[in-house]
Protein backbone atom coordinates (compact mmCIF):
# COMPACT_ATOMS: atom_id res chain seq x y z
CA UNK A 1 0.00 0.00 0.00
CA UNK A 2 1.33 3.40 -0.95
CA UNK A 3 1.93 6.13 1.60
CA UNK A 4 -0.82 8.26 0.04
CA UNK A 5 -3.30 5.37 0.51
CA UNK A 6 -2.27 4.95 4.15
CA UNK A 7 -2.75 8.68 4.71
CA UNK A 8 -6.17 8.55 3.08
CA UNK A 9 -7.16 5.49 5.15
CA UNK A 10 -6.04 7.37 8.27
CA UNK A 11 -8.26 10.32 7.35
CA UNK A 12 -11.29 8.11 6.75
CA UNK A 13 -10.69 6.29 10.05
CA UNK A 14 -10.33 9.60 11.92
CA UNK A 15 -13.58 10.90 10.43
CA UNK A 16 -15.43 7.73 11.44
CA UNK A 17 -13.87 7.77 14.90
CA UNK A 18 -14.85 11.41 15.48
CA UNK A 19 -18.42 10.73 14.33
CA UNK A 20 -18.63 7.64 16.52
CA UNK A 21 -17.39 9.59 19.57
CA UNK A 22 -19.97 12.31 18.92
CA UNK A 23 -22.67 9.63 19.17
CA UNK A 24 -20.97 7.56 21.89
CA UNK A 25 -20.66 4.56 19.58
CA UNK A 26 -16.88 4.28 19.32
CA UNK A 27 -16.71 0.94 21.15
CA UNK A 28 -19.54 -0.60 19.16
CA UNK A 29 -18.10 0.59 15.84
CA UNK A 30 -14.72 -0.76 16.95
CA UNK A 31 -16.26 -4.19 17.53
CA UNK A 32 -18.13 -4.13 14.19
CA UNK A 33 -15.31 -3.08 11.89
CA UNK A 34 -13.04 -6.17 11.92
CA UNK A 35 -15.94 -8.50 11.11
CA UNK A 36 -17.27 -6.17 8.43
CA UNK A 37 -13.80 -5.92 6.92
CA UNK A 38 -13.56 -9.72 6.78
CA UNK A 39 -16.96 -9.99 5.04
CA UNK A 40 -16.13 -7.24 2.54
CA UNK A 41 -12.75 -8.84 1.77
CA UNK A 42 -14.46 -12.19 1.11
CA UNK A 43 -16.74 -10.45 -1.40
CA UNK A 44 -14.22 -7.98 -2.82
CA UNK A 45 -14.78 -9.15 -6.40
CA UNK A 46 -18.23 -7.58 -6.29
CA UNK A 47 -16.78 -4.24 -5.26
CA UNK A 48 -13.95 -4.30 -7.77
CA UNK A 49 -16.29 -5.00 -10.69
CA UNK A 50 -16.24 -1.80 -12.80
CA UNK A 51 -19.61 -2.69 -14.36
CA UNK A 52 -21.41 -2.34 -11.03
CA UNK A 53 -22.09 1.25 -10.13
CA UNK A 54 -21.89 2.74 -6.66
CA UNK A 55 -25.62 2.23 -6.05
CA UNK A 56 -25.41 -1.51 -6.78
CA UNK A 57 -22.32 -1.83 -4.64
CA UNK A 58 -24.13 -0.07 -1.80
CA UNK A 59 -27.06 -2.46 -2.21
CA UNK A 60 -24.63 -5.39 -1.93
CA UNK A 61 -23.11 -3.83 1.16
CA UNK A 62 -26.52 -3.57 2.81
CA UNK A 63 -27.11 -7.28 2.13
CA UNK A 64 -23.75 -8.18 3.68
CA UNK A 65 -24.15 -6.06 6.80
CA UNK A 66 -26.22 -7.33 9.65
CA UNK A 67 -29.08 -5.32 11.14
CA UNK A 68 -27.00 -4.71 14.28
CA UNK A 69 -24.42 -2.68 12.33
CA UNK A 70 -24.57 0.96 13.38
CA UNK A 71 -25.86 3.54 10.92
CA UNK A 72 -22.54 5.35 11.26
CA UNK A 73 -20.61 2.25 10.14
CA UNK A 74 -23.04 1.64 7.27
CA UNK A 75 -22.62 5.21 6.07
CA UNK A 76 -18.84 4.92 6.33
CA UNK A 77 -18.88 1.88 4.04
CA UNK A 78 -21.29 3.58 1.64
CA UNK A 79 -18.90 6.52 1.33
CA UNK A 80 -15.95 4.21 0.69
CA UNK A 81 -18.00 2.46 -2.02
CA UNK A 82 -19.11 5.78 -3.57
CA UNK A 83 -15.52 7.00 -3.74
CA UNK A 84 -14.28 3.60 -4.97
CA UNK A 85 -12.07 3.33 -1.91
CA UNK A 86 -13.14 0.00 -0.38
CA UNK A 87 -9.56 -1.21 -0.86
CA UNK A 88 -8.65 1.19 1.97
CA UNK A 89 -10.95 -0.59 4.43
CA UNK A 90 -8.34 -2.91 6.03
CA UNK A 91 -5.94 -0.02 6.69
CA UNK A 92 -8.80 2.15 7.98
CA UNK A 93 -9.87 -0.63 10.37
CA UNK A 94 -6.31 -0.89 11.75
CA UNK A 95 -6.13 2.87 12.19
CA UNK A 96 -9.54 2.98 13.86
CA UNK A 97 -8.35 0.33 16.33
CA UNK A 98 -5.25 2.40 17.05
CA UNK A 99 -7.38 5.49 17.72
CA UNK A 100 -9.67 3.49 19.99
CA UNK A 101 -6.71 2.06 21.91
CA UNK A 102 -5.29 5.56 22.30
CA UNK A 103 -8.59 6.84 23.68
CA UNK A 104 -8.80 3.91 26.12
CA UNK A 105 -5.12 4.35 27.06
CA UNK A 106 -4.27 0.84 25.90
CA UNK A 107 -0.95 -0.26 24.45
CA UNK A 108 -0.37 -3.56 22.68
CA UNK A 109 2.76 -5.62 23.22
CA UNK A 110 3.98 -8.54 21.15
CA UNK A 111 6.01 -10.87 23.32
CA UNK A 112 8.14 -13.67 21.89
CA UNK A 113 9.92 -16.10 24.16
CA UNK A 114 12.02 -19.20 23.70
CA UNK A 115 9.88 -21.11 26.23
CA UNK A 116 6.31 -20.70 27.45
CA UNK A 117 5.87 -18.06 30.13
CA UNK A 118 4.10 -19.03 33.33
CA UNK A 119 1.00 -17.04 34.26
CA UNK A 120 3.05 -15.36 37.02
CA UNK A 121 5.76 -14.35 34.54
CA UNK A 122 3.17 -12.99 32.12
CA UNK A 123 1.49 -11.06 34.92
CA UNK A 124 4.79 -9.62 36.15
CA UNK A 125 5.76 -8.58 32.62
CA UNK A 126 2.37 -6.96 32.06
CA UNK A 127 2.60 -5.04 35.36
CA UNK A 128 6.11 -3.83 34.57
CA UNK A 129 5.07 -2.65 31.11
CA UNK A 130 2.00 -0.92 32.56
CA UNK A 131 4.20 0.92 35.08
CA UNK A 132 6.66 1.93 32.36
CA UNK A 133 4.02 3.15 29.90
CA UNK A 134 1.25 4.30 32.20
CA UNK A 135 -1.18 2.41 29.99
CA UNK A 136 -3.16 -0.81 30.20
CA UNK A 137 -1.20 -3.48 28.32
CA UNK A 138 -2.76 -6.09 26.06
CA UNK A 139 -0.17 -8.73 25.31
CA UNK A 140 0.12 -11.16 22.42
CA UNK A 141 2.43 -13.88 23.77
CA UNK A 142 3.93 -16.45 21.41
CA UNK A 143 6.56 -19.11 21.90
CA UNK A 144 9.27 -19.03 19.27
CA UNK A 145 11.57 -22.05 19.53
CA UNK A 146 14.06 -20.42 17.19
CA UNK A 147 14.99 -17.84 19.81
CA UNK A 148 18.20 -18.58 21.63
CA UNK A 149 17.17 -17.11 25.01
Amino acid sequence: MQASDRLLARRYARALFDAAIDHREEERVGRDLPEICRVVQQNIAIFQNPVLGALRQQAHLKKLLGPETTRRTQRFLEVLAEKKRLALLPAAVVEYGRLLDEKRSVARARVRSAAALSPQEEGALRQRLERLTGKKIEMDVKVDGELLG
